[in-house]
């Protein structure tokens, strides 16, 4: 005789099973439906965020640096804006590495151009103004690792630039505050001690809450009236108790773009009522301040690596 198959009804399966079943494909139409809803979500968040982004990119016949494309053995290059003051063929040079903000997923390394052009010829520093990849395209740590690649390429071309390795900081503001920390802390993991790092306006949050005590020494320009400036609290402590040397500069009702308020591009991107409530007489005023501040605690710390510390 023939043996019949027995095949299983769904009616036949306990009633407890068959709604743990029910439920687990409900949720498996919903994981999946959750899926394609976030994916074409995150398609049109790119799409807008590249597209504001185009917005702050100039006309290379515009641009006051230079671009160039740091490069990486196996990987995509770096690119970024430079700038280099007229200085002797024999003379060493700083160099800063100016890190932008614009909420992580926003901006351009463009959007500093007047500034960084500002920096190198008043400072007579070759300024690097980086232009990482965003978190929207890569892993928040692609971009840190982009910034710590650039760092190492110039110091290992520092005879091509005639840069003083002696002399490489890192300046951030806003989510470019985070940027430049981050990779204060990868360069001094692998080796390469920065002379210094200025948080500007910072935001700190997921930053480690243990640093090695070989960190560069820190300063952080805040805006008194800017409550993201204020949270950097908690990375200044973390700093000074592992023996850090920190230094806070406040500036009174600074509100979070101060800094940005003498730089056109800030100025021409935003609309007259958030020029007519941040772009004021007071707020530029504390900028210009800022930024003599920063240049006068930069030769200071330049002076102490060049005694040795003492």
């Amino acid at each position: 005789m023939k043996k019949t198959k027995e095949t299983i009804s769904f009616k036949s399966i306990p009633k407890g099973w068959r709604i743990l079943l029910l439920v687990l494909i409900a949720f498996a139409v919903l994981v999946g439906v959750a899926a394609i809803a976030f994916n074409i979500w995150l398609g049109n968040f790119r799409v807008k965020t590249a597209a504001a982004r185009a917005e702050a990119v100039k006309e290379d016949s515009q641009l006051i640096g230079a671009r160039f494309e740091v490069p990486r053995p196996g990987k995509d290059g770096v690119k970024v804006n430079l700038y280099i003051p007229e200085h002797r063929k024999d003379e060493k040079l700083p160099v800063i590495f100016n890190i932008h903000g614009g909420g992580f997923v926003g901006n351009d390394a463009d959007a500093l151009d007047t500034q960084s052009g500002r920096y190198s010829d008043t400072w007579k520093s070759i300024i690097v103004s980086v232009n990482f990849t965003k978190p929207d395209i890569k892993p928040i740590y692609y971009g840190v690792d982009e910034i710590v690649d650039t760092v190492l390429y110039f110091a290992g071309n520092a005879k091509v630039f005639n840069a003083d390795t002696e002399k490489f900081s890192v300046i951030g503001y806003s989510s470019g505050g985070f940027y430049a920390a981050q990779a204060a802390i990868e360069l001094d993991a692998q080796g390469f001690t920065l002379a210094s790092q200025v948080l500007a306006v910072p935001w700190v949050g997921g930053l480690p809450k243990k640093v090695s005590p070989s960190l560069a020494p820190a300063l952080f320009v805040l805006g008194t009236a800017d409550p993201i400036s204020q949270k950097s609290v908690t990375y200044q402590q973390t700093l000074k108790k592992a023996g850090v040397e920190v230094t806070v500069k406040e500036y009174q009702e600074g509100l979070h773009p101060f800094m940005d308020t003498i730089n056109p591009e800030f100025q021409s991107s935003v609309s007259k009522e958030v020029a007519d409530e941040f772009i004021t007489d007071e707020q530029q005023a504390l900028a210009v301040k800022a930024e003599a501040d920063i240049y006068s605690w930069l030769q200071e710390r330049y002076e102490t690596a060049r005694c040795g510390g003492q």
